[in-house]
């Protein structure tokens, strides 16, 4: 498929689903990103990638409950915190889908309409991500041959030897791809 058409789908649906906050639209959304994903054989990469973001959902959907009407917490905020964290899940997985199943190349085509400095920066970010998600399984897997106990219902002592490396390791790539665009006459403005 043509990767700009992908693009636009991508932005399209983004924009209906921010729309349009029917709890049902939502859930027909996510079920048909979810088919898409399993038609494209995807599906291994997506339970690897969405994994470490359901902390992430679990958060929205308690900060919603407990902020919505107050620190009681409420069912409407529940509710609410619900439908958030699905419309989060939606947007990652169109993301998802949209890095999956384009090349580089065709992500460089997709963003052609752009300057050629922010296309180029988009381009390697939305690149960066496979490989981001690659090292964070690699950092998972070193850390718990060294005996990192992630059943530890302190979340910061359990993940902050995970994110202190995969903040290193994707600082360390950053710079050594700036310097390559450096040395191949990239400008930035």
């Amino acid at each position: 498929m043509n990767p700009k058409i992908k693009l636009l789908s991508l932005i399209l649906l983004s924009s209906t689903m921010l729309f349009f906050t029917n709890f049902i639209f939502i859930c027909i959304l996510a079920v048909s990103v979810l088919i898409l994903i399993f038609v494209f054989g995807a599906q291994e990469n997506f339970v690897k990638w969405i994994k470490p973001l359901f902390f992430i959902f679990i958060i929205v959907i308690l900060l919603n409950t407990f902020t919505f009407s107050g620190l009681s917490g409420s069912i409407a905020g529940f509710q609410f915190g619900v439908l958030y964290a699905l419309r989060l899940f939606v947007l990652m997985t169109l993301v998802f889908l949209f890095v999956q199943t384009t090349s580089v190349s065709g992500l460089g085509k997709a963003f052609d309409f752009m300057p050629r400095s922010i296309s180029q920066v988009l381009v390697l970010t939305l690149a960066l991500i496979p490989q981001v998600t690659e090292l964070t399984e690699k950092i998972l897997n070193a850390q718990k041959s060294r005996g990192l106990n992630f059943r530890s219902p302190n979340i910061f002592r359990t993940y902050f030897p995970v994110l202190v490396p995969l903040f290193a390791k994707t600082l360390d790539r950053s710079e050594h791809m700036a310097l390559a665009m450096q040395a191949r006459g990239f400008e930035s403005g």
